[in-house]
């Protein structure tokens, strides 16, 4: 919550698990349309939560943050529907094992939880553990010794700050200025103390107005600072490496784009729509779970399915010019190689080839119309060549080759 890093990359993995959803209704369309209503009217009944969309985030969150989705939906004494939920921590939750079925044991109260209307959704699964795995916990190193690193630079800069390094040096004083007799008096460690205390204060108040003045004797000298926080920064950078990783975010995501290309990007970037999409497939039972208890509570003959909509593209422009010189290129090679490489493309595409050969029989594309070429750059220093003294400039009225059928 507290550092910027970690906050601002959940947020981030929020905006990617969560660009919107759709609700899907199964059933007869007056069991829909009584589902939807339903569902509507339990969404004012969510607690804390004043939407669903409100409540898929904090599932998000949990699972990001404690490794698990862990809700449960408690209905009306009537059982006539679900009258709201409550939210129980992942980490106040046991799993045990009753012969083949799980028990969800909630130790802070030491009760078991109703898998009828208790769900965990666990997020990570590691081996034989059937808790999950919080998203961050590889970065929580990086993050202790961030505050480390950071502590360690503004200590540098206040240094900096306060301006140059003085060095004092200050005659023992004599008895009589101490006011003892003796060495050996009980209170002369405590009077030479303060005695060269007292200096101290005076060279620390001197700071502000940079002038000292002190009695004659005492050898002041200003020692300038020639350190700055460069090799730290440059430890903050590796540790922010390894943290950002640790944090499922990419260096750009955090304002680090030196370096960073189109090309690369568009490589990264999938691997953190596939993070969110893992986190979707967290929640998505939960919400589901919830929204189809209360409707067979209710009564209603209808189910619920939750689709979470794609996040926007940033790189849209690139890949639809990728696609289009890809049929293109499709479109020359069918034109010479013909069926076969048609079957090719389909088997790509995931389309059947025998269909996609007879709809070809059947309703031929027709090629596009013919354009000519852009008339050539004059020659410097002439006027431009009309189309009559040039005859390779007219629109040609032949046949158009294979390629011209696929500009």
């Amino acid at each position: 919550m507290g550092d910027t890093d970690a906050a601002g990359a959940k947020r981030d993995m929020l905006a990617l698990a969560n660009p919107g959803y759709t609700i899907q209704f199964a059933g007869s369309d007056r069991a829909q349309a009584l589902a939807k209503r339903e569902i509507d009217a339990l969404e004012t009944r969510l607690g804390d939560f004043r939407s669903w969309d409100e409540f898929i985030n904090h599932q998000l969150s949990e699972a990001y943050e404690a490794g698990a989705a862990s809700v449960e939906a408690y209905p009306f004494p009537s059982r006539a529907g679900v009258a709201g939920i409550e939210i129980v921590p992942a980490e106040e939750i046991t799993i045990l094992r009753q012969g083949n079925d799980r028990l969800y044991r909630q130790v802070t109260y030491g009760a078991d939880l109703d898998p009828r209307t208790y769900i965990y959704s666990a997020y990570g699964l590691r081996g034989r553990d059937p808790h999950g795995t919080p998203a961050l916990v590889s970065a929580l190193v990086e993050l202790e010794r961030k505050v480390r690193l950071i502590d360690g630079a503004d200590k540098i800069m206040r240094l900096m700050a306060d301006g140059a390094f003085l060095q004092l040096g200050v005659p023992k004083p004599t008895l009589q200025e101490l006011g003892l007799t003796s060495e050996s008096d009980p209170g002369y460690i405590e009077a030479l103390t303060s005695w060269y205390a007292s200096y101290v204060q005076i060279a620390t108040q001197a700071r502000e107005y940079g002038v000292m003045v002190t009695q004659d004797g005492v050898d002041a000298k200003a020692i300038p600072i020639t350190g700055n926080v460069q090799g730290v920064s440059q430890l903050q950078d590796v540790n922010n490496l390894r943290l950002w990783s640790g944090l499922m975010t990419l260096p750009f995501m955090r304002g680090k784009n030196e370096g960073t290309t189109q090309a690369l990007a568009e490589v990264v970037y999938p691997i953190l729509l596939s993070h969110a999409g893992n986190l979707q497939l967290v929640v998505k039972p939960v919400i589901e779970f919830v929204m189809n208890l209360h409707l067979r509570l209710a009564g209603v003959a209808a189910s619920v399915e939750i689709d979470f909509k794609e996040p926007p593209n940033p790189f849209l422009e690139s890949h639809a010019n990728a696609t289009l010189a890809q049929a293109q290129a499709d479109a020359a090679y069918i034109e010479v190689l013909g069926d076969e490489y048609v079957r090719q493309v389909a088997a790509r595409l995931d389309l059947d080839p025998d269909k996609v050969l007879a709809w070809r029989e059947t309703q031929p594309p027709s090629p596009p119309a013919a354009q000519s070429p852009p008339p050539p750059n004059p020659p410097a220093g002439g006027d431009q060549p009309s189309a009559s003294s040039n005859p390779s400039s007219a629109p040609s009225t032949g046949s158009p080759g294979p390629l011209r059928n696929l500009a």
